[in-house]
């Protein structure tokens, strides 16, 4: 089965460059006319839908996709710890408890002091009549007496 060249050349004049090497490549495969129009057909139609130029996104794209999605995000109760508000308020409230514990302690151990020393003082006063020692029967008397009448603490 010989080609038909005449009506190769005749088909391949009437076409564009990229179609024409289609062309060629289907006559050399063997194919028939019909068939080779098919191809370049379905050539034509791929190159068609091939985009002119790189599809992507825009600079900034995935910047204002996260700021998007950060701005959408509900808000969390450790954010509100975050605010500056919220800080310079909560900053002073810390500041002010803790003048009024310091001077709660300044005051409290101011008091203290007050009660050591008095405690001091009484327990240092003698509460022995001043004859003690003198007697020492009258003494073991008197301790007796005082250890009958102990009442321990109930």
């Amino acid at each position: 089965m010989d080609r038909d060249q005449k009506g190769e050349e005749a088909y391949l004049a009437g076409l564009t460059p990229e179609d024409r090497r289609t062309a060629i490549e289907g006559f050399e495969a063997g194919m028939k006319q019909k068939e080779v129009q098919l191809m370049c057909a379905q050539a034509r139609f791929l190159r068609d839908l091939r985009c002119p130029e790189d599809v992507g996104p825009r600079p900034g794209f995935a910047l204002r996709v996260m700021a998007r999605i950060e701005s959408e995000k509900p808000a969390s109760i450790w954010d509100l710890f975050v605010s500056p508000a919220l800080s310079k308020k909560l900053a002073f409230a810390s500041l002010a408890l803790m003048a009024m514990l310091a001077g709660f302690v300044v005051a409290r151990s101011a008091e203290q002091t007050m009660i050591t020393l008095e405690t001091q003082r009484v327990l240092m006063e003698p509460e022995h009549p001043g004859n003690l020692g003198k007697d020492p029967a009258r003494d073991r008397q008197n301790m007796l007496v005082t250890l009958a009448n102990y009442q321990g603490a109930e």
